[in-house]
């Protein structure tokens, strides 16, 4: 039976990710049925999408990414979503979208994350068209800020 994810120590009591979130625990005690997946794709990218979905303990959205194992191991990236996977889990920025849990199905590796309502920069610039001075600057910081993060701790970032 599914845990709340406040249980695991993944979200405190007002939904913001916690430090002392323990991923194995996470993983242990929930599954993919704890989740109302809902039709709309939020993303896609080379191994899968990434769906909107909704805790059905509390209610609580979250984005999940699914991803095809098969596609993962025939392009040679099982390392390098290895350890996407336990870097998502140990960096914690206000500008890096939060992994709150890991699953598996027997066809597929799926990722609990933050829910970003918007989308990402690229949608709002489809939206928009352009973007003023201010807003670039402001796209730009949430950029730079979290990569100069991410150099600090010695990871390098692969794909803005």
């Amino acid at each position: 039976k599914g845990a709340a994810l406040s249980e695991v120590g993944a979200v405190d009591e007002g939904g913001r990710a916690t430090s002392s979130y323990n991923f194995q625990k996470a993983t242990a005690k929930l599954s993919v049925a704890d989740f109302e997946v809902t039709k709309d794709t939020l993303g896609e990218g080379a191994f899968g999408k990434v769906r909107r979905c909704v805790y059905r303990k509390t209610g609580q959205v979250f984005a999940l990414k699914q991803m095809v194992k098969a596609d993962i191991v025939s392009m040679g990236q099982v390392e390098h979503i290895m350890q996407e996977t336990q870097i998502l889990s140990q960096v914690t920025h206000p500008f890096i979208t939060n992994k709150f849990g890991a699953l598996t199905t027997p066809t597929n590796l799926v990722l609990i994350m933050e829910f970003c309502p918007g989308g990402d920069m690229f949608d709002q610039l489809y939206k928009n068209k352009r973007f003023s001075l201010k807003d670039a600057t402001i796209y730009s910081m949430q950029v730079l800020l979290p990569l100069e993060y991410l150099h600090g701790m010695n990871i390098v970032h692969r794909d803005l």
